[in-house]
């Protein structure tokens, strides 16, 4: 089984991923900033990742036994000069 890391998770597109991607039967871990705004998402992955992808020191091994990576970060309010 492969395993799967979603950037992103807590978004709008990161959403369907994490969902779509357990169905196909891969094995999921999620990145996020805070575990509270993964509630939607409960039962739809395996494991968390908290980290902030503007911090890359809090990223340390959050790419550890991953297969693929999947992305949907994006800014929706920019704040603190972050592009």
């Amino acid at each position: 089984m492969q395993t799967v890391l979603v950037a992103g998770a807590t978004g709008y597109l990161g959403d369907y991923v994490v969902k779509s991607f357990k169905k196909r039967g891969y094995r999921v871990r999620v990145l996020a900033r805070d575990a509270k705004q993964l509630r939607d998402l409960k039962g739809f992955y395996d494991d968390v990742f908290i980290g902030q992808v503007t911090q890359p020191a809090t990223l340390r091994d959050c790419c550890k036994n991953i297969d693929v990576v999947f992305s949907s970060i994006g800014i929706t309010r920019q704040k603190d000069k972050v592009t």
